[in-house]
């Protein structure tokens, strides 16, 4: 594969993610502040906000492994409650987070949050909580 080619895959991916997050974004009703801590780089959020949602920026490492970790989450969330109850899940206190909410241990620790939140799903999806 050429460099060409795989900058041109990676601008395809970051374009995906970004989209995707910028549903989930509106779908949670995530807050400026929120989005900059778990996109993990406040100089791409900015680029974000200003340019056409058509050409998004290539994504770096960082950028794309809390993506993909928030899309995994997501997802595991949607498996144990298929329905828009899903939404509700992610902004409800539990008491496995201290009383705080999916989406709170993420919006205050975003790396560590999101690995937190994903291996707690994980476990409970397994059979293992």
């Amino acid at each position: 594969m050429s460099i060409r080619e795989i900058e041109s895959a990676r601008r395809t991916a970051s374009a995906e993610l970004l989209s995707e997050f910028f549903q989930l974004s509106d779908e949670l009703g995530l807050s400026v502040a929120e989005q900059k801590i778990i996109i993990g780089d406040e100089s791409i959020h900015r680029l974000l906000v200003s340019i056409n949602k058509s050409n998004y920026p290539l994504l770096n490492d960082v950028a794309i492994a809390r993506l993909v970790t928030l899309k995994a989450i997501k997802k595991d969330i949607q498996t144990l409650y298929p329905d828009k109850n899903w939404i509700s899940y992610f902004k409800s206190p539990l008491i496995d987070f201290d009383g705080q909410s999916p989406l709170e241990v993420i919006s205050n620790d975003s790396e560590e949050g999101m690995i937190r939140v994903q291996v707690y799903l994980k476990r409970i999806i397994l059979g293992a909580l």
